[in-house]
């Protein structure tokens, strides 16, 4: 990206440090573009400064951040009396306040800065307070202060200066309020509403600076003004609202003229401003219906901004852009296309859900649902294969693995039926993965072998963006452990590397988690603890939360069971039983077989045997009931083993006997099974009989 390779060229590898403030109000979009400089950008100190944060309503990704051993957080607390006065003082330019204004300040404000600041202004334009030869002087008109009618919230004081103003400086305050927080004296004149009043503008400007509500942009071209608070500019827009529409109208076909050779860079704004040209009339009881057209216009660029939103791993964005972009359609003729434009429009809302709220969430089901509805209704359509896509993922995510493998059987058969190459690698995934988690490793190693064959490395990298996980990149992690279920250990790691490196080439997020995450299972499996922990805290290095969903809590099972194998099992199983929780909270049945039995095995170390038998049991249960068999001779081996150490040495033969011979009926080799010293204990040449 422009920032990073800015930041390289002019750090030359040395130190640097990131000061970024007012970090709560962040969007994810900001949160995304910070992760790529962390990422490239080394070293690098970050230090977040944020007023007072609540740990459970702060964003996911600032609570991410903060965690992270190369930030410094400073938590900016409420101003003392003595810290109040002190910042009215240097906003007014006065050495001291009579004790009754400030006490009336630091009151009203209760120690924030910015309220602080505007009470103190609002009290000067109202005429309790005058500036005399570098002095505050309290009106004789003032009377006390706290009985005098005046606003006693941040809102209703910005209000109210606002409307001391000159008209004709109000005007400029509302219009630069629909232009943005950040905007240029040229831009405002493009689409200032009185002809007569520009060449006063940059006059205008001054006196709003000198009034403290708006700034020039530091390090920006002459002319470029800020407003000195993002409620400032809110207050002023909705102070507005009867030319909120012809001024975003004026602003975004201002910028289509200006820049419409590169449009794409300016998507984003250009959504916003349609967005609000339309919604002021369709979504307004009693505000008309605006054209065709200008639906469509508006449609357009949210589709666009949306589709650039994912891109860019700004998944809430990207919600907020296709869910818009939906709710405008609506107010459109009902027709054929119309009814294609939204099924594409719901595949990318499901995708960016995907992005926020996790694979297994009823609201991704609920969007995809809806798209296959409107893919009946329509017939045979070009959506219909990412829409069976996203169902397919949703239920294979959940282990509900009936309804997923139909649906897997319907993808590869409208491949196959399309002769369309990427379908059918997709396909080939699809079925391959399905395959593994059922058990039937064979004929998911053939499929999965099938997806990478098809895969066209010139064609085809931005099929992540589409398809959640780059398809090749999916099928190799998935192949990897399939390899090894099949005793091939060493085509296994090397299939697990590759995926790795190909995904890091990619430079995909959702994508390096995957492959990352089925690495750090494959290295547990094989025991080994510095394998495992190292990819699990690789997952933690990139870029934010809300990229990596659910799946950061598998890096918590691999650190949980590190931290047992290093001898600290009780904060190892704490550790993992909070991972499980939050696992079971997004709706995660994938890989949830092998999640139990490691759980299971940490609470036998941490003299929990009861309890382990217990987890290892309801394993077993949910595996047959949803037919994911993949790790269910395991957990027989690991019930035998436990119940075997307490004397029941029939019933651990038993189930040795059920785990070996479910895996020959997997295909597994026999050392997969990993027995212990329950099979060497009790290994009768025939299986007992079971009890009558």
């Amino acid at each position: 990206m422009l920032l990073v390779q800015i930041l390289l060229a002019h750090l030359k590898g040395n130190p640097a440090v990131l000061l970024l403030e007012d970090a709560q109000r962040f969007d994810s979009a900001s949160w995304a573009l910070l992760a790529d400089v962390r990422e490239e950008v080394q070293p690098l100190l970050c230090v977040i400064v944020t007023g007072p944060v609540d740990n459970d309503t702060a964003a996911a990704e600032l609570r991410q951040i903060l965690a992270d051993h190369g930030t410094y957080h400073l938590q900016l607390q409420p101003l003392s009396l003595v810290e109040t006065e002190n910042l009215v003082c240097r906003r007014l330019g006065v050495s001291r306040l009579p004790p009754e204004v400030a006490s009336f300040i630091y009151e009203r404000a209760e120690g924030h800065p910015f309220f602080s600041e505007e009470l103190a202004s609002a009290l000067r334009d109202a005429g309790f307070i005058t500036i005399w030869n570098g002095e505050c002087l309290l009106s004789h008109e003032a009377g006390d202060l706290r009985t005098a009618k005046f606003p006693d919230n941040l809102e209703a004081v910005i209000t109210s200066r606002i409307d001391r103003l000159q008209q004709q400086h109000q005007l400029v305050l509302k219009v630069g309020a629909v232009l943005g927080r950040v905007f240029s004296l040229s831009l405002l004149r493009g689409i200032y509403p009185i002809e007569a009043d520009k060449a006063q503008l940059p006059e205008y400007l001054q006196a709003l600076e000198r009034r403290g509500l708006l700034v020039p942009k530091p390090h920006a071209a002459e002319g470029t003004f800020l407003f000195k608070h993002a409620l400032t500019q809110e207050v002023a827009y909705n102070l507005l609202p009867f030319a909120q529409r012809q001024l975003h109208q004026a602003v975004a076909e201002h910028f289509e003229r200006a820049h419409g050779s590169k449009l794409e860079l300016y998507y984003p704004l250009l959504a916003h401003h349609w967005y609000r040209v339309v919604a002021s009339s369709a979504l307004v009881p009693g505000g008309g219906r605006p054209s065709p057209e200008l639906i469509g216009r508006a449609v357009l660029y949210l589709q666009r901004a949306g589709e650039q939103a994912i891109r860019n791993d700004a998944g809430q964005e990207a919600v907020q852009h296709y869910s818009h972009a939906i709710e405008l359609l609506r107010h459109l003729p009902e027709s054929p296309e119309r009814v294609e434009q939204e099924i594409g429009l719901q595949i990318g809302l499901g995708n960016a859900q995907v992005a926020t709220l996790g694979f297994g969430s009823d609201e991704v089901e609920q969007t995809f649902a809806r798209a296959r509805e409107l893919c009946r209704e329509v017939g045979d359509t070009r959506h219909l294969f990412p829409v069976l896509f996203g169902l397919w993922q949703h239920y294979v995510v959940r282990a509900q693995l009936d309804v997923a493998r139909e649906l897997a059987e319907q993808m590869l058969m409208f491949a196959e039926r399309r002769r369309q190459r990427v379908p059918l690698l997709v396909s080939h995934r699809g079925l391959g993965t399905q395959l593994f988690h059922q058990g039937d490793f064979e004929r998911s190693r053939a499929h999965l072998e099938r997806s990478i064959v098809l895969y066209a490395p010139d064609f085809d990298r931005n099929l992540g963006h589409l398809y959640i996980h780059d398809p090749r990149i999916a099928a190799l992690a998935i192949l990897s452990l399939t390899l090894w279920m099949l005793g091939r250990t060493a085509e296994a790691l090397e299939r697990s590397r590759v995926s790795i490196a190909l995904a890091r080439e990619l430079g995909h997020g959702f994508s390096t988690t995957f492959a990352l995450v089925v690495a750090s299972i494959l290295r547990q499996i094989l025991r080994d603890v510095e394998g495992a922990r190292t990819h699990a805290d690789q997952v933690y290095q990139l870029k934010a939360e809300a990229t990596l969903g659910a799946w950061v809590s598998f890096a918590d099972a691999i650190r949980a069971w590190a931290m047992a194998e290093l001898g600290q099992h009780d904060e190892g199983l704490d550790l993992l039983r909070q991972a499980l929780i939050e696992l079971q909270a997004a709706g995660m049945g994938m890989f949830m077989p092998w999640t139990f039995s490691v759980f299971a095995d940490l609470c036998v170390r941490a003299g929990r045997v009861d309890e382990g038998l217990s987890v290892i049991g309801e394993a077993m249960e949910s595996s047959r009931l949803s037919g994911a068999r993949w790790w269910e001779a395991e957990l027989m081996r690991q019930r035998a083993e436990l119940v075997h150490s307490m004397g029941e040495t029939e019933e651990a033969s038993l189930l040795l006997h059920e785990a070996l011979a479910l895996a020959r009926e997997q295909g597994r080799a026999r050392s997969s099974c990993a027995p212990g010293s329950a099979w060497r204990a009790c290994s009768p040449r025939t299986p007992p009989r079971a009890p009558a």
